[in-house]
């Protein structure tokens, strides 16, 4: 085992206050002593703060920082204290995340910068910085939903997603995954499961994959996995972003967004599912000819998507000419549609085709 040189760091087991900006901070660095091995290194801010530039109240999200080191490793506490010193930093989420995502871009032999990139490919998401934004836990869980996790999730998991596993991003063996080659279809943000448990009881000769970050929700969609005995389900509990990556090329017959996150603040709709940054990946993962249904009760999520989708390579054909409200005929509803026809917003449906 490798021992790092610690011998020019200048804040690691000193009290260093707080710096007053982000520019202020200093990001101190050490020798790797593993530059001939890839792995992956993950910090997690999980209570990331700025002050919002219009009302100046603390603004919150997730932050997930991934790197391949090469020559060098960040050191912990320096990347906290420039993580921290945002608190105070007037600025939206979304210019945090690019200042932090230059400041890793500077190039270490430069004297600048101490952030490893010696074999950071910016194209590639895996060697680069990715913000997740919204909640990972909930109400504390209950000793079944803590028991399913621990028994049911390492079976029903998609293996080869994470970084650490596969840091190559090489692509999923969809047959071996289900035990056979069949269509496969995708659920994003599954909530629940319901919608998803309900398809594969339709489907048993289909293969369907979820994903969902939210730990209360992958818990529940277990239950709902075991009462109903399906096994043609998978589960990827975390980013769907990380999972997009290593799915084959036009290997997804279907996929499904309903009821996602509507990030209602105008300056957090760069946050939506319904971007570029989820879209293209997307994109590439479906079939040609394949169906992708969305469901939201947000109308300026509608308004978002017919801009958005159709530009990242579908054609709509479900809820065009103006009917969005009719949903599709094996469509179960939801708890979320449920709340929001209590609430009195009106859901709408729409399908694009790859």
């Amino acid at each position: 085992m490798t021992r790092s040189d610690t011998s020019g760091l200048t804040q690691l087991g000193a009290s260093v206050a707080l710096p007053a900006s982000p520019d202020a901070a200093v990001i101190e660095r050490v020798p790797s002593g593993n530059a001939d091995t890839d792995y992956v290194v993950r910090f997690t801010a999980p209570e990331f703060t700025s002050l919002c530039p219009m009302t100046g109240q603390p603004d919150f999200a997730h932050i997930v920082i991934d790197y391949i080191p090469g020559d060098w490793l960040v050191e912990s506490k320096s990347l906290k204290l420039y993580l921290g010193s945002f608190r105070n930093h007037g600025a939206f989420h979304e210019d945090c995340t690019v200042g932090i995502g230059r400041r890793g871009r500077v190039d270490p032999g430069s004297g600048r910068g101490p952030l490893p990139r010696a074999r950071l490919m910016p194209e590639t998401p895996r060697r680069g910085w990715r913000t997740f934004h919204g909640r990972r836990h909930g109400k504390t869980l209950r000793p079944n939903h803590r028991a399913w996790l621990e028994h049911d999730l390492p079976r029903l998991a998609v293996p080869g997603v994470g970084w650490d596993e596969n840091p190559e991003r090489l692509p999923v063996d969809l047959p071996a995954l289900f035990g056979r080659a069949c269509p496969v279809w995708l659920e994003v943000g599954f909530g629940g499961g319901e919608h998803m448990v309900h398809q594969a009881q339709l489907h048993p000769d289909t293969g369907i994959i979820g994903a969902e970050p939210f730990v209360n929700g992958v818990a529940m969609a277990i239950g709902h996995i075991r009462a109903a005995a399906v096994e043609n389900i998978r589960i990827h509990a975390g980013d769907v972003r990380d999972l997009m990556d290593v799915l084959p090329e036009a290997s997804i017959a279907r996929a499904f967004l309903l009821y996602p996150d509507p990030w209602p603040k105008t300056k957090h709709h760069g946050r939506r599912f319904v971007t570029p940054e989820h879209l293209d990946p997307l994109a590439r993962a479906l079939a040609p000819g394949a169906e992708f249904r969305i469901a939201t009760d947000i109308p300026d999520y509608v308004r978002q998507a017919l801009q958005e989708v159709p530009r990242a390579g579908f054609t709509q054909t479900g809820g065009a000419g103006g009917d969005t409200h009719t949903p599709w005929p094996d469509w179960p509803g939801t708890r979320y549609e449920a709340k929001a026809l209590r609430e009195g917003r009106v859901p709408h449906y729409l399908t694009f085709r790859r």
